[in-house]
């Protein structure tokens, strides 16, 4: 008996090593047909991570690309569901996606053509797993190629999205905002034997968004504190401040509807603000750690950041001193700012309460713009200067009052 076990052991590894060589012979010659006929047509293979919303805003850029295509070389992108970081996806948001873009009938095979590239020639990585066309290199002719949105609801999802809200009170003409502060909650839930220490300096302090909220609802707006999973408790009485973490029609769906149907969006450094890009709501930026990280192709929005103070200087760092500390690299991590001696300093509550109160005002059209803001204004863009920016992605003009030293 046992010296069957052993032979059916010895079988299944010789299978596996030849489907292994297998996978390799067949994947080396497609690797190198990729890169020769790319002069003449481009094939981008795009893996799509579900269980991270942020990575899926790539699927957003190439419908749009799609649209608005300046490139000669015709380009096919073959997509592909890969191996998820966690083990949870939201199940409404890539069943919208599927709605809008085919999706590889083969990703198993796709992913391992992705690990070969990666491992045995890393070079040419970038030209076939990278789009051409991305927020930092992309190039738009006009505010239309932005403004698409390319995943809807049904008609009979939307019923679902304002039954629900009806559950709990708000009716469908009720207005609400949503609100977001990065932390390791989710991260911890779904994947707790990963250290995700990296990336705390993303997060932010919950507490320091409650007077902008009451304010918002004193203006008669209702406030959803979004996050499946939170790590901090919402300390409030207010009856208009909703946490979703804690509500009966707290689901996949309506964390997707919330996002959709509210007046605007505030938001952390976050897979999450994905959600209102892509359905094309106005969102205030706030806490964000590094130029590196705007979205600056989001209409309709406000951003502020957090500060950087130089603990050798004893100094905060200027926007061209930020530039240059992050020149080299995109994906910054905490240890990088604690080997440089750099401390983030979060947005104060009255930071954040000016620009969700301009956010409101611009929104309701009872903003008023001064000659010192639009200066302001111009000589930050013309400082960072993005190779893509809607016309109406704005820095906080308070913010940039207040900090207007670092425009220096």
């Amino acid at each position: 008996m046992q010296k069957n076990n052993y032979f059916v052991k010895i079988i299944k590894i010789t299978i596996k090593c030849v489907l292994k060589y297998f996978f390799t012979i067949l994947t080396a010659p497609l690797i190198l047909l990729i890169k020769l006929i790319s002069p003449f047509f481009r094939i981008r293979l795009i893996p799509v991570d579900p269980t991270r919303i942020g990575t899926t805003l790539q699927l957003d850029f190439i419908l749009k690309e799609k649209l608005f295509n300046k490139n000669k070389i015709k380009t096919k992108y073959i997509i592909y569901i890969c191996h998820g970081q966690v083990k949870h996806f939201n199940k409404q948001w890539l069943k919208m996606w599927t709605r809008a873009i085919s999706f590889s009938r083969y990703p198993k095979f796709l992913e391992k053509v992705q690990n070969f590239t990666v491992r045995f020639i890393p070079i040419w990585k970038k030209n076939i797993f990278m789009l051409d066309f991305n927020p930092g290199t992309a190039s738009f002719p006009d505010s239309a190629t932005l403004n698409k949105v390319n995943i809807k609801f049904t008609d009979e999802e939307k019923d679902l999205g304002f039954d629900s809200l009806k559950k709990i009170g708000l009716s469908q003409n009720d207005q609400f905002v949503c609100f977001h502060t990065r932390d390791k909650a989710f991260l911890k839930r779904f994947a707790p034997n990963r250290n995700w220490d990296y990336h705390d300096f993303r997060d932010a302090n919950i507490e320091n968004y409650l007077k902008s909220i009451n304010y918002l609802t004193e203006k008669k707006l209702f406030a959803f504190r979004m996050g499946s999973v939170v790590e901090k408790a919402l300390e409030t009485s207010n009856p208009k401040i909703i946490d979703f973490h804690r509500s009966k029609i707290k689901s996949d769906f309506m964390d997707i509807f919330l996002g959709m149907r509210c007046s605007f969006y505030i938001c952390t450094e976050s897979g999450i603000s994905t959600i209102p890009e892509v359905f094309q709501k106005p969102i205030v930026y706030t806490n964000l750690p590094t130029l590196r990280g705007m979205q600056s192709f989001a209409n309709n929005s406000i951003l502020i950041f957090k500060k950087l103070y130089d603990c050798e200087k004893e100094k905060l760092l200027t926007f061209r001193e930020q530039i240059n500390l992050c020149s080299n690299s995109y994906n910054h991590t905490s240890n990088f700012f604690k080997e440089k001696k750099i401390k983030l300093i979060e947005n104060t509550s009255e930071e954040i309460y000016e620009a969700v109160k301009e956010m409101h005002e611009r929104l309701n059209n009872s903003w008023k713009i001064t000659n010192e803001d639009l200066e302001l204004q111009k000589t930050f863009w013309e400082i960072v200067s993005p190779k893509v920016r809607s016309k109406t992605f704005l820095i906080g003009s308070d913010y940039l009052r207040k900090y207007k030293e670092l425009l220096g």
